[in-house]
């Protein structure tokens, strides 16, 4: 006879787990074979199995979970700078420069980037931080600006032509014309010391301050006396200001004039060789000296001279070659300039010592002003305008 089939099963009963093997076995005398079951309880054995594949499971989930909370951790940190530079972005694009890509420095390709990035943003910063400077630069120049006279006072016997180009945004150099109460019209050019911003605040105040006492002072002496003393208060940053004032009479080209420490103006006619202004007292320049008692002296224009003011940016202008202009050269410039307008004269000037100092920096403020007499001079005694030595 020949096996029908063989097989295992698994049956439950009552909370118990049976394991039931069944073996078919011919039979001679039935004709369907007979069945050897085995059965067996299994009930312990599938528990310890169950407990062995969960705790199998439990331990390979929870690797799973490091190994992915491992992955999680590297990934963030080697993106962490990646991260930083995107932040930075962020704030950049509104307009912040401020937002620092603080990472270690490493030296993979996201570290790499995140350092490139950072230099870019210092660079940002500090082109933000250059755009203020300039913009706050750029409204000193336009108040500096408005504190230089832009029109003179008119009349028929005077002229006047002025201008300054400051070494840097702002300068330390003025100049002033301004008609005062006795009916003489009041000149001033001063230069601040030191250059910049400080020297531009200076500027102003002393401007503001000679004006104000011009108008009430007894004459040059008495003004820039006054002006001193204000000056000397509170100078801590012991600035000063080198500075000549003249008070002209339109009708009879009489001066009276007081020079602090400045350089001497060029007189120059029509028909005379150019000459300087002659000082016969030698007197500091402001805010050195306190209560010091400044002196006037005296001179006269004659009809169709001009008085040619200037800072010292002139004639210590120094070439490429490290040469002054000099007050030789400033006396030879003026003397094809005999006869000129004041705003003749101070163009040619300016080129002049422009064309002198083409390729070297610029060393200083320049500032020019020209005063031209027209009107019928009456000869006083005093001191005549000479020839300087």
């Amino acid at each position: 006879m020949q096996a029908t089939g063989s097989g295992i099963s698994l049956l439950e009963d009552d909370g118990r787990f049976l394991q039931v093997a069944s073996l078919p076995v011919p039979s001679t005398f039935l004709d369907a074979p007979l069945h050897v079951v085995g059965i067996q309880d299994a009930s312990e054995a599938l528990r310890e199995t169950w407990i062995g594949n969960a705790v199998s499971a439990l331990a390979l989930a929870s690797g799973l979970t490091l190994f992915l909370a491992f992955i999680n951790w590297s990934l963030r940190h080697s993106f962490f700078p990646l991260n930083a530079v995107i932040r930075s972005l962020d704030a950049l694009s509104e307009g912040k420069t401020d937002q620092a890509v603080n990472v270690p420095k490493t030296d993979d390709e996201i570290g790499r980037l995140a350092g490139t990035f950072e230099v870019f943003r210092k660079s940002m910063e500090a082109r933000g931080e250059l755009e203020r400077v300039n913009r706050e630069l750029d409204v000193a120049t336009r108040i500096q600006q408005q504190c230089l006279p832009t029109t003179f006072p008119e009349l028929a016997e005077m002229s006047f032509a002025a201008d300054m180009v400051p070494m840097r945004e702002v300068g330390g150099d003025f100049y002033d014309v301004f008609d005062l109460p006795s009916g003489k019209i009041g000149c001033v050019i001063a230069d601040v010391s030191d250059k910049g911003m400080g020297a531009a605040l200076f500027m102003a105040i002393s401007r503001t301050v000679m004006r104000a006492i011009a108008a009430s002072a007894q004459g040059p002496a008495d003004c820039v006396t006054m002006v001193n003393n204000y000056l000397c208060v509170d100078n801590d940053a012991m600035l000063f200001v080198t500075l000549f004032y003249v008070e002209i009479d339109p009708n009879t080209g009489a001066m009276v004039f007081c020079n602090a420490g400045h350089n001497p103006p060029v007189i120059v006619g029509p028909e005379t060789e150019p000459r300087y202004l002659k000082f016969d007292q030698g007197q500091p320049a402001l805010a050195v000296w306190e209560d010091f008692d400044y002196e006037e002296e005296t001179g006269a224009l004659n009809s169709g001279e001009t008085l040619f003011c200037y800072t010292d940016g002139v004639t210590e202008a120094m070439s490429a070659k490290l040469e002054e202009y000099g007050e030789a050269r400033l006396l030879e410039a003026m003397r094809p300039l005999m006869g000129a307008t004041p705003s003749d004269q101070l163009e040619a000037i300016m080129k002049s010592v422009s064309t002198f100092t083409e390729g070297a920096e610029t060393s200083d403020d320049i500032t020019c002003l020209s005063i031209e007499f027209k009107g019928q001079s009456s000869q006083s005694e005093g001191n005549i305008a000479e020839q300087a030595d």
